[in-house]
């Protein structure tokens, strides 16, 4: 979802150029309809709708504390004003991963033509990204690169011990378990690296983390990996990464 502030609107001609010079390896789009709120299109495979909803986007999506993520601290702030949204989808018999490439760069390119967009707010995980920083990383990183911090919220705080509790929203829309932790003793800024290369290595190397394995960024390191059901509240199971020390040899040494 596109939240929009006041003036805002899909620009067709201005958006199907954006595409086109920001993607060039994109098809041209096809099958263009157009009816009174809705725009649809094809590109290749896929298929891209939008509708532009006259209201703004329901504050309990972005508005609760428990809803902040770091990437956007100034979110609750910046979305007050909006007065309409866009909701953005894309549908296809492709990999979860091509589809959210196909609609980040879409989202990138509405961004750039809609004229006064608010906040991106996206799919699953809820995250809420600003404009400017949603399109820059767009274009910096695709499609060579996962941007995985525009698709994955991480949530990060601080125990009494010192040690850091964090999981992630967002990785399942990916074919990927989401990952909890209670006990880390990464840094917040740390441990939030370590989800995300965890990530992309999941994703660019399939399912091959098993239940009870250990991983560890070298020799010294021991990480349990166990699949659970999620104390932060998830509806699927997750990967919990246990960073208490663990005796024996290492099942599954990870670099990454």
């Amino acid at each position: 979802m596109i939240a929009l502030n006041r003036g805002s609107k899909v620009a067709w001609k201005a958006f199907r150029e954006n595409l086109a010079e920001s993607w060039p390896i994109l098809p041209a789009p096809t099958d263009v309809r157009k009816e009174e709120n809705t725009l649809s299109f094809d590109l290749g495979q896929m298929s891209i709708a939008m509708g532009m909803m006259p209201g703004p986007i329901p504050e309990d999506s972005w508005a609760p504390p428990e809803r902040q993520t770091w990437i956007w601290p100034e979110a609750v702030e910046q979305l007050q004003e909006h007065r309409s949204h866009l909701i953005v989808t894309v549908v296809g018999d492709v990999a979860p991963l091509l589809q959210a490439q196909l609609l980040t760069m879409v989202t990138a390119s509405l961004l750039a033509t809609c004229g006064q967009p608010a906040g991106v707010l996206w799919g699953e995980s809820g995250l809420m990204v600003s404009p400017e920083l949603f399109h820059d990383i767009a274009i910096e990183s695709l499609p060579t690169e996962v941007p995985l911090c525009l698709w994955v919220a991480v949530y990060l705080g601080k125990n009494d011990d010192g040690t850091t509790v964090g999981f992630t929203r967002g990785l399942q829309s990916l074919d990927v378990m989401d990952f909890v932790t209670e006990n880390a003793t990464d840094q917040p800024g740390d441990l939030c690296e370590r989800f995300y290369g965890l990530a992309d290595y999941l994703i660019a190397n399939g399912p091959v983390i098993g239940d009870g394995h250990t991983i560890g960024e070298d020799d010294d390191e021991r990480i349990k990996i166990t699949y659970c059901s999620s104390p932060f509240g998830h509806e699927h199971q997750v990967m919990r990464l246990d960073f208490a020390p663990q005796a024996g040899q290492s099942r599954f040494g990870l670099q990454y």
